[in-house]
């Protein structure tokens, strides 16, 4: 070889490859280039419990059967959005491409549930469709649920939903026009509430006719009465009790008071929230937030800074204290969170089925021998309903019994002292 620097040799033309073989050039292959992506994107919320994942929904139009395909690991109801979405849609001016449409809710390893999702899965097929600008509708959280006319419909957790896309950096939120002041609650977002998918559609940038629609009010939400603790200077005398309950609000303690039937330890516990200090904003949130996931927060009275106080009755199910596995299901435990959990007729032989779960589910090798009835007789007597609790209060454990309830004060509350409240309030 010489020090000639070689020729890049010519391109071959593409030559058939069943050809006649005789070294004849075939025609060149016609390059399809490939159509614009059909593409649309926004954003949406999945909760579990008070915790939220901003998820990336992606609607994609390609060529197929018509149909929409929902991904992304979707419970039942997600799944039924694709046909809300298509009548909301079709009902308010607009139409969907008659080709396959398949919808992602990234990251596909969370669970999503609840109709919350159906107005951003609309609006990523709009978007996709070229109904709404791409670059407003991906830089916008969308919450809430279509109905079939194309009016979107409340849903609960909107205030935990918004706080946590706040977290995340998100700005824009578009939710139900019922829950506008209930998101707005949630700090420096920029909400917008619609009536209905065409106002969405025209937030975004997008042409729709208008749609003259009254808009869907929350009056299927049980709102619960605002809070009023009560106040110290309206019991009589109860010295110890006094002193305990200040104690117990001051250090955070457990507290138990034990007394015969009208002693006062029922009113003496409602005015244990208002010992204690006014929850902070972030705290008042929380607690706000369980409200709104159990439907029973009211906007219109604002954040509520008392301390919540929850007494449940004493045959309350253990899965009613502590809440369902489905997100939305909230507990009484749940409820009382930053606040107040009053267990009354706990100690007089009605044994609280909370504490009843405890005691069954704790069986020593030495109590094999006894039986299901000696057991509950011994943990549910007159003084002993609670497992861990003496009848002397020296926090000694009942026999046989290891499941040990901290109680850091306890109290007496005598009876006459109930008589003369009893006297003093007719």
């Amino acid at each position: 070889m010489t020090g000639e620097a070689l020729a890049p040799a010519a391109e071959a033309p593409f030559t058939r490859p069943d050809g006649p073989g005789d070294g004849s050039e075939a025609p060149a292959y016609t390059v399809i280039k490939p159509k614009a992506r059909a593409i649309g994107a926004t954003s949406a919320v999945a909760l579990w419990g008070l915790s939220g994942t901003v998820v990336a929904v992606e609607a994609s139009i390609n060529n197929g059967l018509p149909g929409i395909d929902i991904v992304g690991l979707p419970d039942a109801s997600v799944s039924e959005a694709r046909k809300r979405v298509r009548a909301a849609v079709s009902n308010v001016g607009l139409s969907l491409s008659a080709q396959r449409i398949t919808v992602n809710l990234s990251p596909g390893s969370v669970k999503k549930a609840g109709t919350a999702f159906d107005l951003g899965i609309a609006i990523a097929l709009l978007a996709a469709e070229g109904a709404v600008s791409r670059d407003s509708a991906q830089s916008c959280v969308c919450i809430g649920e279509l109905g079939l006319d194309g009016r979107i419909h409340p849903v609960n957790g909107v205030l935990p939903m918004v706080s946590a896309l706040q977290r995340e950096g998100l700005r824009r939120v578009i939710v139900p026009k019922a829950n506008e002041s209930e998101a707005r609650l949630a700090g420096d977002v920029d909400v917008r509430g619609c009536i209905s998918l065409a106002d969405a559609v025209r937030v975004l940038g997008g042409h729709v006719r208008p749609v003259d629609l009254v808009p869907v009010q929350l009056s299927g939400r049980r709102s619960a009465e605002p809070q009023r603790p009560g106040d110290l200077a309206d019991v009589q005398g109860q010295d110890d009790a006094r002193w305990a309950l200040e104690v117990a609000a001051a250090g955070g303690h457990h507290l138990l008071m034990s007394g015969p039937p009208g002693a006062g330890k029922t009113m003496l516990a409602g005015c244990l929230p208002g010992l204690l200090p006014p929850l902070a904003p972030d705290e008042a949130v929380e607690a706000c937030s369980l409200q709104s996931l159990d439907g029973t927060f009211d906007p219109d009275r604002g954040l509520n800074a008392v301390p919540p106080f929850e007494a449940p009755h004493h045959r309350t199910t253990a899965a009613a204290m502590v809440g369902g596995s489905k997100p939305g299901m909230i507990g009484v435990l749940s409820k009382a969170h930053r606040g107040v959990l009053f267990l009354d007729e706990s100690c007089n032989g009605k044994c609280t089925s909370f504490s009843k779960e405890v005691t069954d589910g704790n069986e020593h090798e030495h109590d094999g021998a006894s039986s299901r009835p000696e057991r509950a007789a011994r943990t549910s007597y007159a003084v002993g309903g609670i497992p861990g609790v003496h009848p002397d209060w020296t926090g000694r454990a009942v026999a046989g019994n290891e499941a040990d309830l901290p109680v850091l004060a306890a109290v007496e509350v005598p009876q006459g002292q109930g008589r003369c409240d009893r006297a003093a309030a007719a």
